[in-house]
């Protein structure tokens, strides 16, 4: 069961993973696989999970090659293996060299097992980084769509606030002339505090996005966009 499970998981995966993030020069993409491409070469997890996948290349290639720390090579030097006409063709010296092969019986399962697992370890660091690929797309085109959102509520309170302003500072010179009364007047300053207060707000929940959509492309988003 678990090998059928895992050979469906293996034959469903179609996605392209090289083209998660869009190749090419960023001159030629629009904003929002610019911000993409910009996100993947900058954000330091990225980085982070190649030098892992680095290592699990490395530790395949040292259990592949582990069976050559059975073999051993001695030498035997002396003054008769070093200068043979000392010995007289008389002693019986050990040979200078000495090469043999020990290969405990368990090492014929264990180092094929220790490759296998090097090679599914590797794997898993390849699905971190396609993971990571999925992850740095929906979040920074996700980001972007809510700063845009967020930066025309912004335009529209500020806009709203701007008027309020305006009509406050007709009402107050009103005031001062004598030919409104209090309560107006107060009525107006409650008002554009009110829209002042929306301004404000958008404008933080703007800029909050814009921050966490920064930390990821690892640069200020005008300059990502220029």
């Amino acid at each position: 069961m678990i090998a059928q499970a895992g050979a469906l998981c293996h034959a469903q995966s179609t996605v392209d993973y090289n083209k998660i993030i869009v190749p090419g020069s960023g001159a030629n993409l629009n904003a929002e696989e610019r911000l993409v491409q910009i996100a993947w070469r900058n954000y330091p997890e990225n980085e982070a999970l190649w030098h892992e996948l680095q290592a699990a290349e490395a530790e395949v290639r040292i259990q592949r090659w582990s069976w050559l720390n059975q073999i051993y090579a001695q030498g035997n030097l002396n003054e008769f293996t070093i200068n043979p006409d000392k010995a007289g063709g008389t002693a019986n010296f050990w040979p200078r060299y000495n090469v043999g092969v020990n290969v405990p019986l368990g090492k014929f399962i264990s180092i094929p097992n220790e490759t296998r697992k090097a090679k599914e370890a590797y794997r898993i660091r390849e699905l971190d980084i396609n993971k990571q690929k999925l992850y740095i797309r929906r979040t920074v085109l996700g980001l972007y769509t809510q700063y845009n959102s967020l930066l025309e509520i912004y335009k529209i309170e500020k806009s709203a606030s701007d008027d309020a302003d305006g009509v406050f500072r007709i009402d107050e010179q009103k005031f001062k002339n004598g030919e409104i009364s209090l309560e107006k007047y107060n009525n107006a300053q409650d008002y554009r505090n009110a829209k002042k207060l929306k301004e404000i707000m958008a404008e933080n929940d703007m800029k909050q996005i814009k921050f966490q959509l920064e930390e990821l492309i690892g640069m200020r988003l005008e300059e990502a966009l220029n």
